[in-house]
């Protein structure tokens, strides 16, 4: 196995760095952002 030197943070984050500016791009965020304005428990 491989050895993380100390005070080195590990994060999986699999797709999202390459899925996020796509998603921002054909404004998903801006179409869910009313509904959970009004309902914040989504």
């Amino acid at each position: 196995m491989c050895q993380i030197p100390a005070g080195l943070q590990v994060n999986n984050v699999k797709f999202l760095p390459v899925v996020n500016p796509f998603i921002r791009a054909i404004g998903i965020p801006q179409q869910f952002e009313p509904q959970v304005k009004l309902n914040p428990e989504i």
